[in-house]
């Protein structure tokens, strides 16, 4: 059965392989101009401005706008690039001409993005963008982690067994872990006991942490930090993983591997962990995607730190040696084979140049305690062979379960933390996405099917332990997650549980920082519906009715309520919309984040409006019946939640939809909404 499913796993990457190279060469067969339609390149660039990162590895960022604009003050092209995304700059735009330049974009902006890339490039130069292919690395690294699976790899581990379901795991005994010593004295009774679990089990642990137990306060250890005039007293999912991890190298002198899909995720647990000099760290992955409060802990930093110039001289002389015997033998070659000698020889060059780093690289790895690094990263070349006492997978349900392998087949232990009720992984192939739902090891399930759904619904709470403290939401924003998903488990904290925008500093008591959850009802108004936008070869979805009123919304809560602008956000399932919203606010309010439930997940604000876009007469409503993606959208809020919807739509009421989709979680939540919210005429806004 084990190497059944291991074969489908395999055929499932294959698939998704063949399925983004399809899509690349799709979206790249064009012309320049057909390219940026698509919102895949970007035209027309200059460098503006470059900013020195770090000058020990030649990071920097470079700050591009547009060459000749077309308006003032000028505005890059509507595009698809995000946070994260790997691009390439060529300053003659062909499939075939070689890029000059690549790097990692690090902010967007409607004027400007800034790529940090290592090396320099020029004042003034013309570039433009495109996107390379990185996926196919990826799969190639997963393929490879399955294959070493399916050859009997990690045959006869105890993990091995449970993940494959040859045996159970072992029963977690409390009394393992009575009485442990925690270095963290803040955490509350549900991290305790999740720490104690993670400790005292044998093969594999679950850390399930709901919408608001991820740590977003920067907090020590055994310290306070006022907030508001709030002492807050833990922070969730990070602070627990971090006691997790201090528990296992100062109390256990065990050697840790913490990954996670993305590299925020990775150095948002680096960033705090290197508060504690008595554990020793290394971030392994690329320099380009590291950030700056973390550099100083990337293996090539530390590598070249440790470098010793008598061990160095010997070995380049050793090096030297090697290329002028390899020299005298042209003599004696002729056409293939010179050619051949002389690619061996670049090679030898390239060895001269990075023997000392790999020996450094060997010591540095094998001195550390915790090795930070992302999920596809387990699989490069510093880390083969390396082998750890324990794994620790972050944003474990954002990754697929390939990917998880890279990882886990390097442990004895693997400890899991994420939440499968939020946003899965993101499938490309139609084959691995849209399958049966089948739980446990079946030949049924795809790619979005995550590791940790799939042992949380082969071994259930024998091996998973919930963080029931949230440490974000007004307690009435927090309550219909709470209660349709997580079993009335999640509580507010008292330091959140009744905050309200009118409490923050600054700020006014009106109608509006009042009220922690408002909906405003569109379906008045009839005559307002959904419009079909194209672009490029794509459609998507949007409400101009709806941007008025999110505009005349954000007009109160600044003017009347005293909220800034960075304390606002606005979420929206459609890229039409978010593009229509960004026109409408322009730069006026270019402080206030507009973006996608996918590119909200994992963060929060203060005030946030939900622009639901779906008012048609059919009762359409897409994948706005999502459940995982609408308790994203619903749990961002801090303080003050709005959402604007057409009800008649959104709940089905009188409306003839032959879509076989469920909507019935969507379904309750704009009910709740009706009884419970603040809610709102649409007339009260169009007047603003």
């Amino acid at each position: 059965m084990a190497d059944i499913f291991i074969n489908h796993l395999i055929g499932l990457v294959i698939k998704e392989r063949d399925e983004e190279e399809r899509l690349t060469n799709k979206l790249l067969d064009g012309s320049p101009g057909e390219l940026q339609e698509k919102g895949v390149a970007i035209l027309n660039l200059r460098v503006e401005g470059e900013i020195s990162m770090d000058d020990r590895v030649n990071k920097m960022a470079i700050i591009l706008v547009p060459a000749y604009p077309e308006s003032y003050p000028p505005v890059i092209p509507r595009h698809k690039l995000t946070v994260g995304d790997m691009v390439e700059f060529k300053e003659d735009f062909s499939r075939d001409s070689m890029s000059e330049i690549s790097g990692i974009v690090s902010k967007t902006d409607r004027r400007f993005i800034q790529v940090d890339v290592q090396g320099r490039s020029h004042y003034g130069k013309p570039i433009e963008i495109d996107f390379p292919d990185s996926m196919m690395q990826l799969c190639h690294i997963m393929l490879e982690a399955l294959t070493e699976l399916r050859n009997g790899y990690l045959c006869g581990s105890p993990l091995y067994n449970v993940l494959l379901g040859r045996s159970k795991p072992s029963q977690y005994d409390p009394e393992s872990s009575y009485g442990m010593d925690f270095f963290d004295r803040t955490l509350n009774a549900s991290q305790r006991e999740a720490v104690q679990f993670c400790i005292g089990s044998e093969e594999v642990a679950l850390i399930h942490g709901p919408p608001g137990t991820i740590d977003t306060f920067n907090i020590l250890s055994n310290s306070f930090q006022l907030i508001n005039n709030i002492f807050l007293l833990g922070t969730g999912k990070t602070h627990t993983l971090i006691e997790i991890i201090r528990q296992l190298v100062e109390n256990q002198c065990m050697k840790v591997l913490v990954c996670g899909p993305s590299n925020v995720a990775v150095d948002n647990l680096l960033e705090r962990v290197m508060k504690y000099e008595t554990i020793n760290t290394v971030r392994v992955g690329n320099i380009a995607r590291v950030s700056p409060l973390v550099i100083e802990r990337t293996l090539e930093l530390l590598a070249f730190g440790a470098d010793d110039p008598i061990r160095i001289g010997n070995i380049v002389r050793k090096q030297v040696n090697e290329l002028n015997e390899r020299l005298k033998s042209l003599v004696y070659t002729q056409g293939k084979e010179i050619a051949a000698t002389e690619n061996a020889i670049q090679r030898l060059f390239r060895r001269t140049s990075s023997l000392e780093a790999r020996n450094c690289t060997n010591d540095v790895m094998s001195d550390a305690d915790v090795v930070f690094c992302t999920l596809n990263a387990a699989g490069s070349v510093p880390m083969l062979l390396r082998k750890f006492d324990v794994v620790i997978v972050d944003e474990a349900a954002q990754a697929t379960e390939p990917d998880c392998w890279i990882a886990a087949k390097k442990g004895r232990k693997l400890i899991l933390a994420g939440d499968h009720l939020q946003l899965p992984p993101t499938v490309k192939s139609l084959s691995g996405a849209n399958g049966p739902k089948v739980k446990g090891m079946s030949t049924y399930s795809d790619l979005s099917y995550t590791l940790f759904d799939r042992l949380l619904d082969m071994y259930g709470d024998r091996i998973k332990v919930m963080l029931s403290v949230q440490y974000r939401m007004h307690e009435k924003i927090m309550r219909f997650s709470s209660q349709e998903l997580y079993e009335s488990q999640l509580d507010a904290h008292c330091s959140v549980a009744s905050h309200l925008l009118s409490d923050l500093k600054n700020t006014r008591n009106s109608s509006d920082t009042s009220q922690p959850v408002v909906f405003i009802d569109t379906s008045d108004l009839v005559k307002y519906y959904e419009i079909k936008d194209s672009k490029g070869e794509e459609r998507s979805t949007a409400n101009e009715l709806e941007v008025l009123i999110v505009a005349a919304h954000i007009r109160k809560l600044i003017n009347y309520g005293g909220l800034q602008q960075d304390q606002i956000g606005i979420i929206t399932p459609y890229a039409a919309q978010v593009a229509k919203l960004n026109d409408e606010l322009g730069e006026a309010y270019k402080g206030i984040d507009i973006n996608s439930v996918d590119g909200f997940q994992g963060r929060e604000k203060e005030a946030i409006i939900i622009s639901m876009v779906r008012s048609n007469k059919r009762g359409e409503v897409g994948f706005l019946a999502e459940k995982r993606r609408l308790n994203v959208a619903m749990t961002r809020a801090k303080r003050h939640l709005v959402v604007i919807g057409d009800i008649r739509t959104l709940s089905g009421r009188g409306v003839k939809s032959t879509s076989p989709i469920d909507r019935q979680f969507l379904t309750k939540w704009i009910e709740w909404l009706d009884g419970e919210s603040d809610k709102r005429r649409i007339v009260d806004y169009l007047r603003i």
